[in-house]
């Protein structure tokens, strides 16, 4: 059963109808991209580029990784969750590069919650390169520590408030992620999105189609036995994004991404006694993102509110079904400065490196046999 546990996460019927909004995306995706081609150079009177700025900004989300496991022959459910109410992340943005730092803080964590559910850490390092259209992503990603959040389902006489979780201390998840994308249309900024070092200012949209690709890792200790799980994960995710340019610097942002992933899973389950068992799985799943975003994007300040949607879904066998789905809010402010020496010299030099070698390419013609 914990074995189930760890490999799953939110599961409830999810209110989409995922292959309706599968069918109305590619639609709208096939009209963009046609558009997309009419127009070969980027035109300057849809953005404003602050990439000569060095970008400092500050997220605040209320996303937790939480896991539920819930099977047909079961009435009740187990979740599990870390001992983390918000977390924090800071990035700083030059030139094509961009660098973020996520973590819990523990000024946010009560010190009763952490009696009665335990210790949690989690970091989360990021890194984004643009280079013209083409966007990649690398990410690394650590969560430990989660409790039971149903204890009170599998335990008599158990007080809310009172009697502590059910605490998994040595329950660790590990992600090693890329990504690669695209963007369609060059006058939509997907800079001002993420990396805020541009500023739309004339509405546009584009699809995004992005590539992901990861390694993740969940390992656990429970009763003395070992037990981990490896997971390689490839999602095809092809979403479409519209930036609608308000009154002054003030804008919002719409956008859908349906997907589909492969998830090749290897379990390793070590007793105590040092027998071991091994399984190798295969998974199809499909998954759904969403974004609703406004903000205010000026000259040297920046800030905003998200509200975000995940949800993803795919069965396990024929009795379980799991579904993610989960919707969270992000706040964020920053501000842009002029950049130091010692930030601008080596970025600017790796850019005119790569700007080179592109230009060659380009010049290069197949020769002739």
């Amino acid at each position: 059963m914990f074995r189930d546990l760890i490999k799953t996460r939110v599961n409830y019927r999810s209110p989409l109808n995922f292959r309706y909004l599968c069918f109305l995306f590619v639609v709208i995706c096939a009209k963009s991209v046609g558009l997309s081609q009419v127009e070969k150079a980027r035109d300057s009177s849809y953005f404003i580029s602050y990439t000569d700025k060095v970008v400092v900004g500050l997220n605040v989300d209320t996303q937790t990784d939480t896991y539920i496991f819930r099977d047909d022959s079961f009435i009740d459910r187990m979740e599990i969750t870390p001992n983390n109410l918000y977390r924090l992340s800071v990035s700083v943005d030059y030139k094509f590069i961009g660098v973020s730092l996520g973590f819990a803080p523990s000024f946010f964590k009560e010190k009763d919650a952490q009696r009665l559910k335990g210790e949690s850490s989690f970091s989360d390092y990021k890194f984004h390169f643009f280079f013209g259209q083409f966007v990649q992503g690398l990410q690394y990603q650590s969560t430990k520590g989660y409790y039971f959040v149903n204890t009170g389902d599998y335990i008599d006489d158990w007080q809310d408030g009172k009697d502590p979780y059910v605490q998994f201390p040595d329950l660790k998840k590990t992600i090693y992620g890329m990504s690669s994308g695209y963007v369609f249309n060059k006058n939509f900024s997907y800079r001002s999105l993420i990396g805020y070092t541009e500023r739309q200012i004339k509405s546009a949209g584009s699809v995004v189609p992005i590539l992901y690709y990861d390694y993740t890792r969940f390992s656990n200790v429970f009763y003395g036995e070992k037990s981990v799980e490896k997971q390689l994960n490839f999602r095809l995710a092809v979403g479409y994004y519209y930036t609608f340019v308000l009154s002054g610097k003030w804008f919002a942002t719409a956008g859908l991404s349906p997907s589909i992933a492969v998830r090749f899973s290897h379990f390793i389950d070590s007793e105590a006694d040092g027998h071991e068992t091994q399984e190798k799985e295969t998974y199809l799943l499909q998954a759904l993102d969403g974004v609703l975003q406004i903000g205010f994007n000026g000259r040297r300040f920046f800030g905003g509110g998200k509200l975000i949607l995940n949800a993803d879904k795919y069965d396990e066998d024929s009795q379980s079904h799991i579904e993610n789905n989960q919707i969270y809010s992000l706040a964020y402010f920053g501000l842009r400065f002029d950049a130091p020496r010692f930030i601008s010299k080596p970025v600017e030099d790796v850019e005119n490196k790569v700007q080179k070698n592109l230009e060659s390419l380009k010049k290069e013609k197949p020769k002739s046999k």
